[in-house]
C-alpha cells in the first residue's frame, strides 16, 4: 500500500461542515383513514462525507479494472423526548453506479459486548480496513494514551461485497441503543475512470415509549436522502 492517510474518527461534527438533518416519523392512518399523517419522532444529522482515493503500492499488471476509495460518513442519533428510546436504529446506504460495490466495511462483523477500537483505520495492501480492537469491561481503565471510540453493543453488518449494505444498532442488556456521533465508512469498489457515484442513504429506527409499553414499537424512518461523491485522485 501506498502512504495513504490513516482515516481519523470524529468525535464531533462541525457545525460548517455540511451538516443535514432528517427527520425521523412514524405514520398514522388519520380519522376516516383516507390518508396517513406523519408524526415526526426523533432527528438524525448528518456529516460532510470524507472521500480518498485510496492507490496500492502493488505492481499492476496488464489493464487497470477497478479504482478504490474510502468513504465516511459520520452521524449524529439525537436524543429523543421524554423516557422514549431507540431499541433498534438501521443506517442503509444504496449505490447506484453499476458494478460499484462495498469492498470493505467498517464497522464491520458484530459486536457483543462493550469494545473500544482505535481512532485511527488504515488500510492494508488488499484494500481492506486494518484494525486493532480489544475488549472492555465496566470500569476498566487503561494507560494507553491513543484515543478510542465506543460502539454501541449489539452491533451488525450486512451487505459487504454488495451494492445495497447497511449497520444495525440494537440495545443490550435492556438498554437503549446510545445516542451520539456514530460512524460508517466503507472501501468503495468502482470500474476505473468512473468519476462520480450516486447513492440513497436511509435511516430506520424502532421507538419504545415506557409510558404506553403496551403499544407496539413504534417504526419511523428517514425520507431517501440522495447523495452524489465526486471521485478524484486527488487528497
Amino acid at each position: 500500500m501506498a502512504q495513504t492517510p490513516d482515516l481519523v474518527l470524529q468525535s464531533s461534527l462541525e457545525p460548517d461542515s455540511g451538516l443535514t438533518s432528517l427527520d425521523l416519523y412514524s405514520e398514522e392512518a388519520t380519522l376516516g383513514g383516507t390518508r396517513l399523517q406523519r408524526i415526526v419522532e426523533g432527528k438524525i444529522t448528518i456529516g460532510q462525507p470524507r472521500v480518498r482515493f485510496l492507490s496500492s503500492s502493488q505492481p499492476v499488471l496488464g489493464k487497470i479494472e477497478w479504482d478504490y476509495y474510502s468513504v465516511y460518513i459520520p452521524y449524529t442519533l439525537h436524543r429523543l423526548d421524554g423516557d422514549r428510546r431507540y431499541e433498534v436504529v438501521v443506517f442503509q446506504v444504496t449505490l447506484k453506479g453499476p458494478r460499484s460495490i462495498a469492498y470493505d466495511i467498517f464497522p464491520s462483523d458484530s459486536i457483543k459486548a462493550e469494545t473500544k477500537v482505535r481512532k485511527n483505520l488504515s488500510y492494508s495492501a488488499d484494500m481492506k480496513f486494518n484494525i486493532k480492537a480489544f475488549e472492555v469491561g465496566a470500569g476498566t481503565t487503561t494507560q494507553d494514551t491513543n484515543e478510542y471510540v465506543l460502539f454501541t453493543p449489539l452491533f451488525t453488518s450486512f451487505g459487504k461485497g454488495e451494492s445495497q449494505f447497511y449497520w444495525e444498532h440494537k440495545g443490550f442488556k435492556g438498554q437503549a441503543v446510545a445516542t451520539g456521533i456514530k460512524h460508517a465508512a466503507i472501501v468503495l469498489r468502482v470500474p476505473h475512470g468512473v468519476r462520480q457515484i450516486k447513492a440513497d442513504l436511509d435511516y430506520r429506527a424502532d421507538v419504545f415509549d415506557p409510558l404506553f409499553s403496551f403499544i407496539p414499537l413504534r417504526k419511523t424512518k428517514t425520507d431517501h436522502l440522495p447523495l452524489t461523491l465526486g471521485l478524484t485522485k486527488q487528497d
